[in-house]
Formats: structure tokens, C-alpha cells, sequence
């Protein structure tokens, strides 16, 4: 996706889980920097559900054949702050 997308910044892109169901389980969407020189990949206020929303977000964490469903609001329970998380590489 780097190499179709070029320079720029890009985002938010969203993937699947059977993409890449690392990628999905910490950063979906994400946002894309790419420069001649770097990639940087992230997410610029990364939150969780809130408890009580009126949807139900949840992930699905595989474990060898387990499929664990895991609710966003779970994580709100414990009050975390958002936060911003990236990654970045040179070219």
C-alpha cells in the first residue's frame, strides 16, 4: 500500500482482520506518513469504546484455533487516557 499510495499523508485506512489481524488488533484505521527519506505509521488519538455506547465494539483476538471476542468497553472501564502511537522506518 506504501508503494501504491506514494508520498504523502494518507488516512484513515482501514483493513480487515484477515489482511493483517496484527495491524487490525492495534491500529484500525490507521494513518499513513511517507516521505523520500521514511514511513511512519499511525493513529493520532487512539481510543476505546466507551462503556455504555449504544453500539457494541468488539475485536476478535485469535489464539491458535480460540477466537476470543474482546469489547472495546471493557477497556473504557479502566478510565485510559487516548493516546497517540506510531511507527516509522527509513526507506
Amino acid at each position: 500500500i506504501i508503494n501504491k499510495l506514494g508520498q504523502g499523508q494518507h488516512g484513515p485506512i482501514s483493513l480487515q482482520q484477515k489482511e493483517d489481524w496484527r495491524l487490525a488488533l492495534t491500529l484500525n484505521p490507521y494513518y499513513l506518513d511517507i516521505s523520500d527519506k521514511e514511513v511512519r505509521l499511525y493513529h493520532p488519538n487512539l481510543r476505546f469504546y466507551p462503556v455504555g455506547g449504544v453500539a457494541q465494539v468488539f475485536t476478535i483476538v485469535p489464539i491458535g484455533k480460540l477466537r476470543l471476542k474482546v469489547y472495546d468497553s471493557l477497556v473504557s472501564a479502566l478510565d485510559p487516557i487516548p493516546f497517540y502511537v506510531y511507527s516509522k522506518w527509513e526507506i
